[in-house]
């Protein structure tokens, strides 16, 4: 059956015609139906529509919320869901301005048509709808809503996410949260010793050393896990974006600077400046950053609370953070690695950290978003479409109307300090810092502009300055308006050593400024709390400082030298100093400084160059240790007027010139011609040698490139206009800075209410670097350490006030303006770990009159002080207070056990805290097992003790070590056996008393110098006079000095050639001197003095005297003794007696012959002649009628020789020795007088002539008076004859190096004899061992080292009796110093081999083994002329 189809595919009802005439597509009249748009074959088919019913009341759903309208909807069919917008509020002031209501009710429902159910998915006044402008541009792009309204920007939400997902503006706009701020470079140390609470995050984790080579590198991770190299040659810099949950990316955040510190931290080195001219290439200049702490700053939500990485997700729904990097030579942007929520998610800091390990990026990002500076999203739209996957807005704005100009100066000045306002990041001083290595280029000019956004990275164009073009001083600063040129630095600016390099500073003289207008568009300023009546999402946000510098790539120019002068120092054309420089061009300096070679001839050998030179570093011959200084050229440059071979442009061929480097390869030179400047100082060096010194780097810097680019380069400056508003509306007066704020004496040791810092006070931005003129207030507000805080703050420091005296402001005189100083609350103590939890951090709230407050924190690292060792505790109770050093410890002779315990104290002056966290320890002798030292546990005390059988002397040294590792040691001289000597006596060998012929010296052991010397009974002379002083210029002060005086006469009349001296010598000064003087002399123990006297053979025939003659010399020399105590003090000297009870006399002669072989010990000292006088003494020569002595051959020693028969023989010398001990007899003889006090020993110049025998009697030495003028001659020979002295412990003698030897080897004789002259001729054969190292103080033998067997005459050798003795090997102790060079064989013998131990003495020994004190040791003697 036929079948008619007519298609109203128009879509049209049509009541104007007859129903015949109705055309074709169209229809007559129709209800409740629609028109097919299926894409089928029944497309234009009428289809039935269902009528209207009332499925949902949304105002129901709300109840209490009046007047509620719909005003857009969307159908989604595939979901069979619609969604509908929904407010009451009706904004009247639209289309003029909009308004906004902050108690609106506004919603998104969505309402399924199979479920009836609706769901509320987003509502909040953040929406900001209204009835006056219904949403006309609604689309479904997959599981995206999007909407837009002409009143707010463009905005999506996912309809798949659960209701209540979104909460805020940041979720539902189309554009993105565009990070504003770059990251941060700077964080609190890592280092516990660190000064700064603050450092850098570039570091060198990889060298083990600092550039020194020496210090350690506290940074060193020996588990670095990336590539050490990779940054090496780079510079690079870091950003950051954001990944949102719809898969969204923000703009890139800005970049930070160069991320550049070069190795040696860009200083010369040893060497480093030889290497750069021959190369002239910088070698060290390259990167030595391989770690880099990446501080990712979060962003403030709506309402202005801080983000944290756990919050993150919630404020901004952040998914993932992309760190990127870019080189400095490509345009490429690449992603080094990606932070995941999972990593951030539970972090509740607003930064977060990621450390980059010099690893390589993985991935390029595309080019379109390199160029996306911000969401092409228009601020406003009035209609909405989707073709494809495409969302497309019409009828719109596109950006925000910026301020024409803003208000604001800039400037070029050194980097402010370091400083963190926690308040206002706006006045964050952080480049110092940060960019430790990084200045702005001088002698260029930088345009600074200021670019505005909205949170969601709308940005203005550049906006410059409204300030007139001139320049303005503010302070200490010249302030220009955008465009500021940065001049050379001046000779005056501040030291090169102490500059912390250049940076650009702008000046607000008002704050940023923007009504919200529909026309012509401008945005407001940004509020972002949806609860209040201005809410302002799109006003501007943010601010970011960009510049525009032309001047781009130019060179540094690394020259051996720079001769400002003519090579060879004469100028054939007139050219000469200071109008014209040369130099050479090697390597690349020869590209750096072109030849122009444009319009040359063939044959042409000379050009010149276009290149124009800056003076940066000139060559200083003159001036070591760097030979070279920085150079100031101001604006003025150098011109390459002719560049040629050396040969060429000096006119010469095969010269060899001394101040032309490398000049035997004919280099080139370049002829400069020198500018003038105000300083009159000229580029180079004004003359050369042929000093290694002549060629020392000089750098020019060439004339920059420039460039035609017409941009801005966007700094790492940036923030929020509302934190910088608030600094400017402050009159820019908060704290910038800090005056004088040195932290000092902040230790342990401090009391309560002690002065920690230097008096301080407020730079504000105001003040410009000089302290605030004003009223101002200092509060703490928070004490921590990085373990924990501390309340209440008033409990630890305090902030004492220091206001003004009311005089003129003077910024020099300290007390003209307020200030404030840093004081303790407690006492303090140094504790384990203190350098970490004992370095406090104080927040210090500052507020200017007028300002707002602005936080400084103070970094107070608590210092320690090192502990002392206060007291020893003897065994008896006894306790010692304060202690010498050495302090000397007696004990018995294998005494075990406590020895002694010792008492000590930390520096802490808090007496509970004072005895802690001790620690004892023997450290020296090293590895010593000997001894033991036993803390005694919650004391501060600790026990010295040994298990050890020991005899003898054993220095140790205790060390107390505190909690933070100083320490004090002492020493403690622990003798088992006789008492050592108080150590103020002093111990020295070869004092010099008397160091030419008429030299006479004395030696004073005393506790009190006042009149030590000129105390009486001088001896030898009645009264005060002094034997030693025969004219008025020889005499000393009557107080012995503290080390040594002396007088001397140059001329003697009737002697030429001689002089005389006097000297007195301090024995103090060879003690300790820690020790006191006062404790002087001797107050224990037993010591020793020696005297030797050495006369050294005269040369063949000299002065007269033949080989029949027998030269002597003889010192008259006495040792006195004073009571302290006694009657008459201090006048109370008497001649000393020895521990024997002998009464000391220094009488002896010493004799060397022909007959004594002269390569031997005995050829070379001689014997002794006679051992009580001088044999060849002459009363009336020695003693002067004129100048009365009373001196005696018992108190003089001599040393007598004999002419020489050839000038071929070795000389024989003399050498007449006498050892006396002193004090406290301790040896095997029971003596009770024991003799402590004050001791002098004076020698007399000598007397001496030419021979003992026939008539040749004329002195060889001279003394007083007319008698005693030598032969000229003999002034020549003085030298060879002195007196010095030794002196020491007895049983100690460590001159001699037997501080721990504890016994001697000798050899006795088998039998014993009934008189002394028969033991004479004994031979000591039998080995035995003695306590005393001198022969003549031997008081008992052994058979064993240790003392423990006696050697019993009547056991050991044929009853009691005189015996012989000498020493056993040559090279013990004993026999070089305690013989006295006694004669080898028996007296009135020649001497006989072997010589060093054949040197005999004789004593009387008891039953019991003991010497008979009374008839005392003999010496051998020789007894012969």
């Amino acid at each position: 059956m036929a079948e008619v189809k007519n298609p109203f595919i128009k879509s049209k009802m049509n009541l104007d015609l007859d129903a015949r005439l109705v055309p074709r597509g169209e229809y007559r009249q129709g209800f409740n139906i629609q028109v097919s748009k299926s894409e089928g074959p029944d497309v234009g088919a009428l289809e039935n529509v269902l009528g209207n019913e009332n499925l949902q009341n949304f105002k129901a759903l709300n109840p209490g919320i009046n007047n509620l309208e719909i005003i857009g909807y969307v159908l989604d069919p595939s979901n069979n869901t619609a969604y509908f917008f929904l407010t009451n509020n009706t904004d009247t002031g639209f289309p003029t301005e909009i308004n906004y209501n902050s108690s609106a009710a506004n919603f998104i429902y969505s309402y399924n048509v199979l479920t009836s159910q609706s769901v509320k998915l987003v509502n909040g006044q953040f929406l900001n709808f209204s009835t006056t402008n219904p949403i006309y541009g609604i689309n479904i792009v997959e599981n995206l809503l999007f909407w837009t309204d002409n009143r707010n920007q463009p905005r999506k939400i996912n309809i798949s996410k659960a209701a209540g997902y979104y909460t805020s503006e940041d979720h539902i706009s189309v554009a993105k949260f565009a990070p504003y701020e770059a990251i941060n470079l700077y964080q609190q140390s890592s280092v516990p010793t660190a000064n700064n609470a603050y450092e850098c995050t570039m570091q060198d984790v990889i060298s083990p050393n600092l550039p020194d080579g020496v210090t350690e590198n506290l940074y060193r991770d020996r588990t670095y896990p990336g590539d050490p190299d990779f940054l090496e040659n780079k510079f690079v810099r870091f950003s950051y974006r954001f990944k949102f949950d719809d898969n969204e990316y923000s703009t890139l955040a800005p970049f930070t600077q160069e991320c550049f510190i070069p190795k040696q931290d860009g200083y010369f080195l040893q060497g480093d400046q030889e290497s750069t001219y021959r190369s002239t290439i910088v070698g060290f200049m390259e990167n030595k950053i391989n770690r880099i702490t990446l501080n990712i700053p979060l962003p403030k939500d709506l309402n202005n609370n801080l983000i944290t990485g756990s919050t993150l997700f919630s404020a901004l729904k952040v998914t993932e953070i992309d760190i990127l990097y870019k080189e400095s030579d490509s345009q490429a942007v690449q992603v080094v690695d990606t932070i995941l929520l999972d990593t951030f998610s539970a972090d509740t800091d607003n930064i977060i950290n990621y450390v980059y390990q010099g690893i390589k990026p993985y991935k390029t990002l595309p080019e379109a978003d390199l160029i996306r500076v911000y969401d092409k999203t228009p601020v406003r739209a009035f209609s909405q479409e989707v073709s494809g996957n495409r969302v497309i807005y019409g009828n719109f704005q596109d950006k925000h109307t910026p301020p024409t100009r803003l208000n604001y100066k800039a400037g070029a000045f050194d980097k402010s300090a370091f400083q963190i306002n926690s308040n206002n990041p706006a006045e964050n001083n952080t480049s110092l810092i940060e960019y430790p290595n990084s200045t702005l280029k001088q002698n260029r000019n930088y345009q600074v502009g200021v670019v505005l956004s909205d949170r969601y990275g709308r940005s203005s164009t550049t906006i410059l300055s409204s300030v007139p073009e001139s320049t303005s001083v503010e302070g200490n600063n010249t302030f220009a308006n955008s465009t500021y040129y940065n001049p050379y630095r001046l000779e005056t600016d501040t030291p090169v050593g102490d500059w912390p390099g250049d940076a650009l500073k702008i000046l607000f003289n008002g704050p940023i400024e923007s009504n919200k207008t529909l026309v012509p568009g401008t945005p407001g300023i940004f509020i972002g709390a949806d609860t209040q009546s201005d809410y302002n999402p799109l006003g501007w946000y943010s601010y970011k400082i960009v510049v525009k510098q032309f001047e781009q790539e130019y060179y540094n120019v690394y020259l051996p030298s720079v001769l400002n002068a003519y090579p060879g120092g004469v100028s054939p054309d007139g050219d000469d100093a200071n109008n014209t420089a040369f130099t050479v061009l090697i390597n690349d300096n020869i590209n750096k400084v072109p030849r122009d070679l444009s319009e040359i001839g063939p044959e042409q050998k000379q050009y010149r160059s276009s290149v124009q030179l800056f003076g940066r570093v000139t060559p200083d011959a003159a001036g070591p240790p760097t030979y070279n200084l920085q150079f100031f050229p101001e604006n003025l440059s150098s011109t390459v007027n002719t560049i040629a071979e050396q040969d060429f442009i000096l006119g010469t061929s095969g010269t060899v010139y001394e101040d032309i480097y490398q000049t035997k390869s004919n280099p080139y030179l370049a002829r400069i011609t020198q500018p003038i400047n105000s300083s009159g100082t000229f580029m180079g060096s004004s003359f050369f040698t042929t000093n290694p010194t002549n060629y020392q780097l000089a750098v020019y810097e060439t004339d920059p490139d420039t460039s035609r680019l017409d941009i801005y380069y966007e700094t790492s400056t940036s923030g929020l206009i509302t934190d910088l508003n608030t600094a400017i509306n402050t009159n820019t007066n908060n704290v910038e800075e800090l005056y004088n704020d040195n932290v000092q004496n902040f230790d342990e040791s401090k009391a309560t209410g002690s002065i920690i810092t230097t008096d301080w006070a407020p730079v504000t931005t105001n003040s410009l670097g000089d302290p605030f003129n004003g009223d101002s207030t200092a509060v703490i507000t928070s004490v921590f350490t990085s373990l924990e805080s501390f309340e209440p703050v008033s409990n630890y420091f305090t902030i004492e006030s220091l206001p003004a005296n009311g005089s003129t402001y003077n910024p020099a005189v300290p007390e003209t303006y307020k200030r404030y100083r840093i004081k303790t609350a407690k006492e303090y103590y140094f504790g384990p770990n203190a350098s970490i939890n004992k370095k406090y951090f104080v927040d210090v709230s500052i507020t200017p009159a007028g300002a707002e407050s602005s936080i400084v924190q103070f970094v107070l690292p608590l210092q320690n002080i090192a502990p002392t060792i206060t007291q020893i505790e003897l065994v008896n109770g006894t306790i010692i207070t304060p202690l010498t050093n050495p302090y000397t410890l007696q004990k018995a002779s294998g005494n075990t056990g406590t020895l002694a315990t010792l008492y000590g104290e930390n520096g802490s002056i808090n007496s509970t805290d004072k005895i802690l966290d001790l620690t004892w320890s023997i450290v020296s002798p090293v590895n010593q097992t000997l001894f033991e030292i036993t803390s005694v546990v919650d004391t501060n005390k600790a026990i010295l003790s040994t298990q050890q059988d020991l005899s003898g002397p054993y220095l140790i040294t205790v060390r107390l070590t505190d909690a933070g590792g100083l320490t004090y040691d002492t020493s403690i001289n622990v003798i088992f056996g006789e008492t050592s000597i108080n150590p103020e006596f002093g111990q020295k060998r070869g004092i010099s008393l008397s160091g030419q012929g008429g030299e006479s010296g004395a030696m004073y052991f005393v506790n009190n110098l006042t009149n030590a010397a000129g105390a009486t009974p001088l001896p030898a002379a009645a009264g005060s006079n002094d034997i030693r002083a025969p004219f008025s210029e020889l005499e000393l002060s009557a107080d012995v000095p503290s080390t040594s005086e002396s007088k001397e006469i140059n001329t003697i009349t009737g002697c030429s050639g001689f002089r005389m001296s006097n000297k007195n010598v301090n024995s103090f000064q060879y003690a300790s001197q820690s020790l006191s003087q006062t404790n002087g002399g001797l107050s224990q123990g037993t010591a020793f003095v020696a005297v030797t006297v050495n006369f050294n053979q005269l040369p063949f025939n000299f002065g007269g005297t033949t080989a029949n003659d027998y030269p002597l010399v003889m010192y008259p020399i006495y040792l006195q003794y004073r009571n302290r105590t006694g009657a008459g003090y201090p006048n109370n000297w008497v001649t000393a007696t020895d521990i024997e009870e002998k009464e000391i006399k220094f009488g002896g002669s010493q004799i060397n012959r022909d007959g004594f072989p002269a390569t031997n010990d005995v050829g070379g000292k001689g014997v002794i002649n006679d051992a009580t006088i001088a044999k060849y003494f002459q009363s009336s020569k020695v003693n002067e009628s004129s100048f009365p002595t009373s001196i005696v051959a018992a108190d003089c020693l001599e040393a007598n020789t004999k002419g020489k028969t050839s000038e071929f023989v070795s000389p024989q010398s003399s050498i007449a020795r006498k050892v006396f001990a002193i004090g406290k007899q301790q040896g095997a003889v029971i003596n009770t007088t024991t003799q402590y006090g004050d001791y002098r020993l004076i020698v007399r110049y000598p007397w001496g002539i030419e021979s003992s025998t026939g008539s040749n009697t004329d002195p060889i030495v001279v003394g007083y008076g007319t008698n005693n003028c030598p032969n000229s001659a003999f002034s020549s020979y003085l030298g060879a004859i002195t007196a010095s002295v030794d002196f020491g412990d007895f049983y100690y003698p460590e001159p001699y190096g037997g501080s721990n030897l504890y016994s001697y080897e000798y050899r006795v004789s088998p039998t014993g004899a009934n008189t002394s002259d028969l033991a004479d001729s004994l031979t000591p054969n039998n080995s035995v061992f003695a306590r005393e190292w001198h022969l003549k103080y031997i008081t008992k033998f052994y058979l064993d080292a240790d003392l423990t067997q006696e050697w019993l005459p009547q056991i050991n050798g044929n009853g009691v009796g005189w015996y012989c003795y000498s020493t056993n090997d040559a090279s013990d102790l004993n026999s070089k110093y305690g013989t006295d060079f006694s004669n080898t064989a028996a007296s009135g013998s020649a001497p006989v081999a072997p010589w060093i131990t054949s040197r005999k003495w004789v004593a009387y020994f008891n039953s019991s083994g003991v010497k008979d004190t009374t008839s005392g040791s003999i010496p051998n003697t020789y007894q012969g002329n």
